[in-house]
């Protein structure tokens, strides 16, 4: 048994075949994790950039785990899906796929990162366009993920106290506020 037997675990950057995204999700799916594998195409950049396939999920075959079969009692589940990590809109939605499947993200792992191309040039070389493409996915999209996320979370988090009838005390107690006293006018 695994510390992430039955944990769910959402990885950006999981279409090109040998690349690190998918290595990622083949590690934690041998460790017992169910996986959401996202990218923007489904051969990773480098495949969108050649013409390759768009629009179908990033394909999560490959090596598996001998005596582990992919779907059955036991076997981890699997879920891909295809969006911009730099989009607020596709982020959301990779959380909310994420949440509609296993009802929860355990492990969020920013693993997509802008393609090799033109800002793999000496610095007064590399064009603006290419820098925006570098910040929008390696550092935009990472912060657009981790926010959903978190932002999913909390306000699980305040339905499940307003469920159980927990008001602002418990959910202020959660976030680290200091809690409030009412003074009364004697």
């Amino acid at each position: 048994m695994s510390e992430f037997d039955g944990k769910v675990v959402l990885i950006t950057g999981c279409g090109r075949v040998r690349g690190m995204g998918r290595a990622i999700s083949v590690a934690f799916a041998r460790a017992g994790a169910d996986i959401v594998a996202t990218d923007i195409a489904t051969g990773g950049t480098r495949e969108r950039e050649r013409g390759g396939p768009r629009g179908d999920p990033p394909r999560l075959e490959g090596p598996r785990e001998p005596g582990r079969r992919d779907r059955g009692p036991g076997s981890p589940r699997r879920d891909a899906t295809v969006g911009d990590v730099s989009r607020a809109a596709d982020a959301e939605r990779f959380v909310a796929e994420a949440l509609g499947r296993f009802g929860r993200v355990d492990v969020l792992v920013n693993n997509a990162a802008a393609p090799h191309g033109a800002d793999r040039r000496l610095l007064w070389e590399v064009p603006e366009e290419a820098w925006d493409l570098v910040l929008d996915v390696n550092l935009k999209g990472a912060f657009l993920m981790s926010r959903a996320r978190d932002s999913a979370h909390a306000r699980a988090a305040q339905r499940a106290d307003h469920q159980h009838g927990v008001g602002r005390r418990a959910s202020a107690a959660r976030r680290g506020a200091a809690p409030t006293r009412r003074r009364s006018s004697a």
